[in-house]
């Protein structure tokens, strides 16, 4: 009965995910259903991958697990491989190419294959089956792994933006009663420009010189229209941002603006300390293969003279840590899923969802494997069972590279941001 633990496990929390997912709307506007049901299937299947890595932290057979595995691992792999790319190609079909969509989406499919295949030349994967579950793997890794260490290094970034006071604009009643009148104004100025061109008559019977001058100047009038509707919507994005500001600097004034700001703190600290990891990991190169908490308790044990069993906190800790980090990554993902679906609306196609559930699809698979750097040396058998022996040093290695130029990138975005709201 034990043995069947992991799999039944697996397979609860698939269900209750895919039946979550499905029945709770996550989104600002209503989808089709064909989109409802990948995402829930994507979210569903990575949750049950994530579940296993837990069970790997269990002293569980090895041989308990692998059905499970090979199953999650196989439909993820038919997800990110066929079934999302198919699915994407089909609705631009639908809309540029309506006769020739299902061809069309079938050899697109293929090429987007083949350009995954091809990865395997510009990185040491051509020692797997491009077949097989470790090869396909492999594979997808290096896309995903780019994708994390790009979320990974603007969250760094942005957190510390986010939740710093130092870093919140001191708006006044003043500012926003002045850009309130600002608006106003500029909204009765279009009012009058949308009157006079409503209002300005049109005389067919005029000559022909007459008639083109008339044209000339309604154009006129309807592109003042058009730039005063786009100052107008930069004045609401405005007005909307020295609200936000003013709520952020009362909020910072309570218990709970000083516990953002202490998060803000940690997140700052936590940024400078990755940052110099992956610098270290860039130019020094290590491969020692320990986890991080088992290295941790190494130097408590052996350098600070800590009196610790090793091997038991090693295993409980671990655990903790992994499971952070399984709550961690979902959390992460799911928070900019949503904000990317809120900004778009009711009129654009499920396109842009199925495109970042392919994303969710490439990220969280590559959490998994990223993840067996965290287990320790005992519990990984499972996973090199199932993916065979692949060289995470490679992914960690080209994850530290994304992270830091994904920093730079989103520091120097960051910065011009503040400069320009300040002016």
């Amino acid at each position: 009965m034990l043995s069947l633990l992991p799999s039944i496990s697996s397979l609860v929390v698939f269900i209750l995910t895919l039946l979550i997912t499905l029945n709770v709307n996550f989104f600002q506007y209503s989808l089709s259903s064909n989109c409802r049901i990948l995402f829930a299937l994507v979210l569903a299947n990575s949750s049950s991958l994530l579940v296993l890595v837990l069970i790997a932290m269990v002293h569980v057979n090895p041989e308990d697990t692998l059905l499970p595995w090979k199953i999650n691992l196989f439909l993820s792999c038919c997800n990110i491989l066929i079934i999302l790319p198919f699915y994407q190609l089909y609705l631009i079909g639908s809309r540029y190419a309506p006769s020739y969509k299902i061809p069309s989406s079938i050899v697109g499919c293929l090429v987007f294959d083949l350009i995954l295949f091809k990865i395997g030349s510009y990185f040491p994967l051509n020692q797997l089956e491009w077949l097989s579950i470790g090869g396909i793997v492999g594979r997808v890794g290096v896309i995903g792994v780019t994708i994390m260490a790009c979320l990974s290094g603007f969250g760094a970034v942005n957190a510390p933006y986010s939740n710093l006071a130092i870093f919140m604009r001191n708006v006044s009643d003043v500012d926003i009663t002045s850009a309130e009148k600002r608006l106003l104004f500029t909204v009765n100025a279009l009012i009058d420009l949308k009157k006079k061109a409503y209002d300005k008559p049109v005389d067919e019977k005029t000559t022909n010189s007459y008639f083109f001058s008339s044209m000339s100047e309604a154009e006129s009038l309807q592109s003042n229209i058009n730039q005063q509707e786009l100052f107008i919507s930069q004045l609401f994005i405005e007005l909307d941002s020295l609200h936000v500001d003013r709520d952020r600097a009362k909020i910072a004034k309570s218990w709970k603006g000083l516990y953002s700001n202490a998060l803000g703190y940690f997140f700052s600290i936590y940024c400078i300390f990755k940052v110099l990891s992956s610098t270290i990991n860039i130019v020094v190169n290590p491969t020692n293969g320990e986890d991080p908490v088992t290295r941790f308790l190494n130097i408590l044990v052996h350098k600070v003279g800590l009196e610790l069993d090793l091997e038991f906190w090693s295993a409980q800790l671990s655990f903790a840590f992994i499971g952070i980090m399984v709550v961690v990554a979902v959390r992460g993902f799911l928070i900019q899923f949503l904000k990317i679906s809120k900004i778009t609306t009711s009129t654009i196609s499920d396109l842009p969802i199925a495109f970042f559930t392919h994303l969710m699809a490439f990220y969280l698979q590559s959490v998994v494997l990223m993840m067996r750097v965290n287990l320790p040396e005992k519990h990984r058998a499972i996973m090199i069972l199932v993916m065979g022996d692949l060289k995470l040093e490679l992914y960690q290695r080209w994850f530290d590279k994304w992270f830091l130029a994904s920093v730079v990138v989103s520091s120097i975005w960051h910065y011009h941001l503040a400069i320009s709201k300040n002016h």
